[in-house]
């Protein structure tokens, strides 16, 4: 959350290796518990969106919902949105 310098792009293309890994390795053991892991990276990309957009900056509600509104446009961004469809927030 602290490279509020990269764009999603380049967050996505750094991350979605180890993503592939961890699905791969992890998911024969306990799939569910990959769910949990995947949607606390997806909290972690929400809070580097309101570490990188003045608009967003003081509401965890609006990074949610920038984010649900990327996810929407480009579900293959990140390689678990293609596996996992329901972006949900706590």
């Amino acid at each position: 959350h602290r490279q509020s310098t990269l764009n999603i792009q380049a967050i996505a293309t750094n991350l979605n290796p180890q993503i592939r890994g961890i699905i791969n390795y992890y998911s024969r053991y306990n799939p569910e518990a990959v769910k949990s892991v995947f949607a606390y990276l997806d909290q972690r990309i929400a809070k580097w969106v309101k570490n990188k957009y003045k608009g967003v900056k003081n509401s965890y509600r609006k990074a949610h919902d920038w984010l649900r509104d990327i996810k929407s446009d480009y579900p293959t961004l990140f390689y678990h949105w293609e596996l996992f469809t329901p972006l949900r927030f706590v």
